[in-house]
């Protein structure tokens, strides 16, 4: 008759749907359930004397040898173990020591378990975690930029109508030049000051946007001579593929605006010069993307991009890089606020930002926009 204890562990390893073994002293399995065989792609007459070197990664492999070791030769199990099996796999283990009802060590027993959904959901859990921290930071100092930018603009207000005011007077009589000349160095500081107001308020996401149905590409088109006019000399070089056939809702000014602030950071990434390239296209996300710093919807987007062969930047620098008055770029080119005005300005379209940099070889800056639906056929263009 069948021992009724040996037809429980058969049903036993037949049944569960956890991975259970034996193993001998030398780690080679005796007895395996048919879930683990069932991972593997094998038989479980097929592992019978193999070791985990030879059904899983290397490095896996050898640090569960040495677990199995220790257990075996302290007799203390280990309990509760998460590992990764292998790309993309994460088990919880445990293992005890196997021994004869003599107390002589026969080898250890294990059991393990799946666990790949729950660490994904938790590595999901601390990124939504991170990422309503950082909006919640950004929120508040969103507030303060906009109550800064309102009350400068109104001081700058004056004092700027008051310098053209006494300029247009002066330009009348003969006064030195070198006065006229200082007072419209500081009318030049106030306009300067007063284009701040606008990053802030950018940055604060209140700007009015007049959102209006227009293809990226032909706004590309028409700031060829501005952005050449940014990169100072000849030691710049902008490259250009325009793909896009679909429209999106932009405020042009505002978007020309985004386009020349990555424009001038590329360029500043690039101390000995380089090159720029800007280029657009389609894609349909089919899921979505975990993008940086944005999560990306599925959907139908247009891209924008601005990629350049700079010095790319640092991950200390990139977890401050949209926190107004930090710079991606070395020494004192800027002020800090492009960065995280473009932000700013990409939420202000509905759009979502995505940045990829290596240090030393460069960074691509990412725009997506939700398309409009296919209206043309319109060719792509190539400045």
């Amino acid at each position: 008759m069948e021992n009724p204890s040996e037809h429980a562990l058969l049903a036993l390893l037949q049944c569960s749907t956890d991975c259970i073994y034996l193993k001998d002293t030398n780690s080679c399995f005796l007895i395996v359930s048919d879930e683990l065989a069932r991972r593997v792609g094998k038989t479980p007459s097929e592992l019978m004397g193999k070791t985990d070197k030879d059904i899983f990664p290397s490095e896996h492999a050898e640090q569960a040898l040495r677990d199995e070791q220790e257990i075996m030769n302290t007799g203390i199990p280990k309990k509760n173990i998460v590992e990764q099996e292998r790309p993309g796999v994460w088990v919880s283990s445990s293992k005890w020591p196997w021994y004869d009802t003599q107390g002589n060590l026969l080898g250890l027993c294990g059991i393990s378990r799946d666990i790949t959904q729950e660490v994904l959901k938790e590595k999901e859990n601390e990124e939504l975690r991170a990422s309503l921290a950082e909006a919640e930071k950004l929120k508040s100092m969103g507030q303060l930029c906009a109550k800064v930018a309102h009350d400068f603009r109104n001081d700058l207000t004056p004092i700027i109508g008051n310098l053209e005011w006494v300029l247009e007077d002066l330009n009348n009589h003969n006064y030195d030049a070198s006065v006229i000349e200082g007072l419209k160095a500081a009318e030049s500081s106030a306009f300067r000051a007063f284009e701040l107001t606008k990053l802030l308020t950018n940055f604060a996401k209140t700007a009015q946007y007049k959102l209006k149905s227009a293809n990226i590409d032909d706004i590309v088109c028409t700031m060829g001579s501005a952005l050449t006019s940014q990169l100072k000399d000849g030691h710049y070089r902008l490259e250009y593929t325009l793909n896009a056939k679909r429209t999106v809702l932009l405020d042009e000014n505002q978007f020309a605006s985004a386009i020349t602030n990555l424009v001038i950071n590329a360029r500043d990434a690039m101390a000995t010069g380089g090159t720029i390239r800007i280029a657009t296209n389609e894609i349909m996300l089919e899921e979505t993307v975990n993008g940086t710093p944005d999560r990306i919807p599925a959907g139908q987007y247009v891209v924008f991009s601005v990629e350049d062969t700079g010095t790319g930047i640092k991950p200390e620098v990139m977890k401050n890089l949209f926190v107004p008055m930090v710079c991606s770029t070395k020494g004192e080119k800027g002020c800090g606020w492009g960065i995280s005005s473009i932000r700013g300005i990409v939420k202000g379209h509905n759009g979502y930002l995505d940045i990829s940099t290596e240090v030393g070889k460069g960074t691509t800056f990412s725009i997506y926009l939700p398309a409009n639906p296919l209206n043309s056929e319109t060719a792509p263009k190539v400045l």
